[in-house]
């Protein structure tokens, strides 16, 4: 052991994730995952909050395990750009932007690199909801 603590793979962390994995951590949660690919062939998973379509995207994986994670939805709702920048001041976790057409993402990454607990992927993916629920919640407000 090192003066730093031990190695995230001794603690039970995970410093890789592969898509399987993260279905079965959704699934548990009580989340009905779809394993896709990307335009390019990529691993992404989709899932529904609220009703609402999200995405998961990987990143980093050299041998089908991630080093990274990207929670995302898209809407085809073109807000003000002032309605976008107030729930980015607002918030620390998810960033809201415009696409190239001028409708709206929502993102929010996931570093497992250096070692997560898996309640603490948990954790992220509640936090997402949480985004998502109150980014929804301020766009319809704001319309």
């Amino acid at each position: 052991m090192s003066i730093f603590g031990s190695k995230a793979e001794d603690t039970g962390a995970y410093t890789r994730i592969s898509p399987d994995q993260m279905v079965t951590i959704l699934g548990d949660m009580g989340f009905r995952p779809e394993l896709a690919q990307t335009s390019q062939g990529k691993p992404m998973i989709r899932f529904q909050i609220e009703g609402v379509r999200a995405s998961i995207f990987f990143y980093g994986a050299d041998d089908g395990k991630a080093k990274s994670l990207q929670f995302y939805a898209g809407f085809r709702e073109k807000p003000a750009l002032e309605k976008v920048n107030a729930f980015n001041c607002k918030r620390r976790f998810a960033k809201a932007y415009l696409d190239k057409d001028g409708e709206v993402c929502l993102d929010m990454d996931l570093d497992v690199e250096g070692g997560v607990l898996r309640a603490g992927i948990e954790e992220v993916v509640r936090d997402w909801c949480g985004c998502l629920a109150g980014f929804l919640q301020e766009m319809r407000a704001a319309a």
